[in-house]
């Protein structure tokens, strides 16, 4: 991955976290 893309990434999951923490919690125990 380039950094960009990790960048992007990083910010999106973060994101994800902020406004769905059960969604977040469910994708951490499935991996």
């Amino acid at each position: 991955m380039t950094a960009l893309l990790s960048f992007i990434f990083e910010s999106y999951c973060l994101s994800c976290r902020a406004m769905f923490p059960e969604l977040d919690a469910e994708r951490s125990r499935a991996e």
